[in-house]
């Protein structure tokens, strides 16, 4: 016997009760029961005198679908020989020397009578059941060695090399078409402070379009001295007054406006089939035209003449880019020199 113990809800051991091992095999399965909210619970499976509805249906199903994965284990293994196929195995149980309907050997053997099977003393085998099929021997000729090795027609497009396979240009990034230091000597003391200048500049550009503009100068000073590590206060003044100038100027004041995009990218593939992938520094879409300018911090061309040809260039790329992104409006682009500052409007 075996004690099995009753826990109550709380954990506590509260009584137990004696289960005989050999009353044990009638009940050893589980019953997948569904339970509403809680999807299957494992109940142990009735004995046959003890099913009624709902477990009756549910070994019903449970059985109808046992018996289909028997006939299909017996289908796998009948359907992959591919010369001869012997069925053989241990010794089902029977009742009064009768195999079960279900058996394997039954079915087979039932099968392989009704096409015409025969028995036989075989001396390995013993008695056997044996069935050639109903074709006979020899009666499939072997193709002769010349049609076996007969050469298939080819087609041509089985022998020609495939043609290389089309790729997208490269991308033109416009800003590697453009070099601040283009055709400059080697940069003096003076030189590398005013660069330095007019990369604060810049960098104060894209950070105070957003800012209320009397509160400007109050916050560039404040990123000057903290951030950029000015340390000189008139210094500081002089850039402040210079960006807060920028942003209030009225011919441009718009591009840093309400609506005004900063470090906007762009992707389009012109006529030509170049392909112009870039980030500009100022974007400003309206309803009929676009306006987009690029800062530059290096020396500042003293007319249109000497704008270096790499920073029209690279204007015109963006331009043809917008124009494909934003067909029909107008396109207006123009360099902000931050080192002056001093804006140049280009020809589009």
């Amino acid at each position: 016997m075996i004690e099995v113990p009753i826990y109550n809800q709380a954990g506590n051991k509260v009584d137990t009760f004696q289960l005989d091992p050999a009353k044990l095999g009638g009940i050893s399965r589980t019953l997948d029961f569904p339970v509403s909210g809680a999807g299957k619970v494992p109940l142990i499976r009735p004995r046959k005198a003890e099913r009624v509805s709902p477990f009756s249906e549910l070994i019903a199903e449970e059985d109808a679908r046992d018996l289909e994965e028997h006939w299909r284990l017996l289908y796998v293994g009948l359907t992959r020989a591919e010369e001869r196929l012997v069925i053989a195995g241990l010794q089902p149980k029977t009742k009064d020397g009768i195999r079960p309907e279900n058996c394997w050997h039954t079915s087979v053997e039932r099968a392989l009578v009704s096409l015409g099977a025969q028995w036989i003393e075989d001396e390995h085998w013993g008695s056997a059941l044996r069935y050639h099929g109903d074709v006979p021997r020899g009666a499939v000729k072997p193709k002769s060695v010349s049609a076996a090795l007969a050469r298939p027609s080819i087609p041509a497009w089985a022998t020609t090399g495939a043609p290389p396979e089309a790729r997208p240009p490269q991308p033109l990034a416009p800003s590697a078409i453009a070099d601040d230091r283009e055709s400059l000597p080697p940069p003096s003391e003076s030189m590398r402070a005013a660069a330095e200048r007019g990369t604060m500049i810049h960098l104060l550009l894209e950070r105070l379009a957003d800012v209320e503009p009397l509160q400007r100068h109050a916050a560039a000073l404040r990123w000057l001295e903290r951030s950029a590590g000015v340390v000189d206060a008139g210094a500081r003044g002089e850039i402040a007054d210079t960006v807060c100038e920028v942003l209030s100027d009225p011919r441009f004041s718009a591009l840093f406006g309400e609506g005004s995009l900063a470090e906007a990218p762009l992707a389009a593939t012109l006529a030509d089939g170049t392909v112009v992938a870039g980030t500009v520094d100022r974007l400003l879409v309206e309803e009929q035209s676009i306006s987009v300018v690029d800062f530059k911090t290096g020396k500042v061309p003293q007319s249109h003449d000497a704008i270096p040809a790499s920073h029209k260039a690279q204007m015109s790329a963006y331009t043809g880019a917008l124009r494909v992104i934003f067909p029909g409006r107008e396109v207006r682009a123009a360099l902000l020199y931050t080192s002056g500052p001093q804006l140049f409007e280009l020809q589009s």
